[in-house]
């Protein structure tokens, strides 16, 4: 079976020879993602799909990671072929229904929607900021209620006073 490492190693060298091209993709208006880059075991099961999101402002690369075996997720942010962060995804174990509604390009750097739950259920977006050549995590918006009482209703805004540097980022801790 393909491990992760190869897996990984195949995604990274595929990336970087998109990043050779990544002023075309940049320059195109219409340009967001590839979706997805399947990586197939030895039995030809599918064993991860990449998405590659390309920051076009700041000539980031953002790849979302999603490993079957595991059932694991990770996003990796490179720039000039270099991983400069990583951000760990919940998994179904940690937070019931778990899934990731977008990841997209901001004026100041990214946004990432997660929600998770069954009857209280929570939506969350992680704003992150580029500053001095790194990303921080910002703002966290939660919005929350429970699926029998929906005008019970909730949303809050978490400014954190000192942003919190992107290196090896765990969701779990925000949640």
């Amino acid at each position: 079976m393909v491990s992760l490492s190869i897996c990984l190693s195949f995604i990274l060298t595929t990336c970087n020879q998109l990043n050779m091209h990544c002023e075309t993709f940049a320059s195109s208006a219409h340009y967001k993602a590839i979706t997805p880059i399947a990586v197939n075991n030895d039995n030809g099961l599918k064993s991860a799909d990449t998405t590659i999101i390309v920051l076009k402002k700041l000539k980031y690369a953002l790849l979302d990671i999603k490993d079957y075996k595991t059932g694991k997720r990770q996003l990796l942010i490179q720039k000039d072929h270099v991983t400069q962060g990583k951000i760990f995804f919940l998994t179904p174990d940690v937070a019931q229904g778990f899934s990731v509604n977008w990841i997209k390009e901001t004026n100041v750097g990214f946004e990432i929607s997660i929600e998770y739950g069954s009857r209280f259920y929570v939506q969350k977006n992680f704003q992150f900021i580029y500053e001095n050549n790194s990303f921080y995590l910002k703002n966290i918006i939660t919005s929350s209620f429970d699926k029998y009482s929906p005008e019970k209703y909730e949303k809050t805004i978490k400014n954190l006073k000192k942003p919190f540097k992107v290196t090896n980022f765990k969701m779990e801790d925000f949640v």
